[in-house]
């Protein structure tokens, strides 16, 4: 409703700062690619004030996925998942659309599945 002024006041830096410790705290409770409503209900609905829409490394909304949400995610694609089974990434990534901006999907891409996906074709032994 009022975007210049929101831009001016830096309202989503403020309020990125005041839900960074609730998520993070609900973020080391989460298990990446099980189902939490709560959790991406939240996000849907905080990411119209968050995202400013700035460029990729300066969006609040954008930090606080990356410092959040996907570094459990990183943890869990690191050391548990495995690359000959991509559905439940795939579904993830499909359930949780709505969440991540697209320069966080990039992110997720890049520096998570595609690591792996490399690994795994790099070990292949047919």
């Amino acid at each position: 409703k009022f975007p210049s002024e929101f831009a001016a006041y830096r309202v989503a830096v403020i309020a990125s700062s005041l839900v960074y410790k609730p998520l993070e705290n609900r973020a080391k409770a989460w298990k990446p690619l099980e189902e939490c409503q709560d959790l991406k209900s939240a996000l849907e609905k905080s990411k119209s004030v968050l995202h400013d829409g700035g460029d990729l490394g300066m969006d609040p909304y954008a930090v606080l996925l990356k410092e959040t949400i996907c570094f459990q995610l990183n943890r869990y694609v690191c050391h548990q998942w495995d690359p000959t089974n991509p559905d439940e990434v795939i579904l993830f990534l499909d359930q949780w659309a709505k969440v991540f901006p697209s320069s966080s999907r990039a992110h997720i891409l890049d520096e998570m599945v595609l690591p792996r996906l490399r690994t795994a074709v790099d070990d292949w032994q047919p």
